[in-house]
């Protein structure tokens, strides 16, 4: 995808007029504007859509209190993580772990090695959720409450309807 305000590449530079060649574009300047991942949408799709999916799956399914938040804190770092592979870093800081050095300019193409400064903070967003899942699955009471009992007795007139419906409520507020 062509967006029209990212930075141009110089058109002087061998790898840029290959890559223009094999995508189909012309070079009619110095500089020209290469196409680039559509990360919104690759973001969009996995930490919109598929992580809601995930949550979704587990929220009924839940094995201890605190088990969602973790998991989504899991989920979105792992995600973005991969996704940052697609993103071009922010202008002028560039890598700031970088163990592989590469001869492509940072907006075409991300070095396996190289992390962002948005991977560095994606991957202490999974050890947070890692942690939280670790420290949330050993606390004292934390077995999932569950608001709607099926072995309760259905109440058979409106006064203890009404006694029930109560009870729920109060549970309902307490867990909130």
């Amino acid at each position: 995808m062509i967006f029209p305000r990212a930075t141009e590449l110089p058109a002087s530079e061998s790898w840029v007029v290959e890559i223009a060649k094999k995508t189909g574009i012309e070079i009619t300047g110095a500089y020209v504007n290469l196409p680039r991942h559509p990360s919104q949408l690759y973001e969009m799709i996995f930490e919109g859509v598929v992580l809601w999916a995930i949550i979704w799956f587990f929220r009924s399914r839940k094995p201890f209190k605190g088990f969602l938040v973790g998991l989504y804190f899991l989920g979105y770092g792992l995600f973005r993580f991969f996704i940052e592979y697609f993103r071009e870093p922010d202008s002028g800081m560039g890598y700031p772990i970088e163990f592989v050095k590469s001869a492509f300019n940072t907006a075409y193409k991300h070095p396996p090695f190289s992390f962002s400064t948005g991977q560095i903070l994606c991957f202490l967003m999974i050890l947070f959720g890692v942690v939280w899942l670790i420290i949330a699955s050993r606390l004292p009471g934390r077995e999932v409450t569950y608001i709607y009992n099926d072995e309760e007795i259905k109440p058979v007139n409106k006064e203890e309807a009404a006694k029930e419906r109560n009870k729920r409520r109060k549970l309902r507020k307490r867990l909130r």
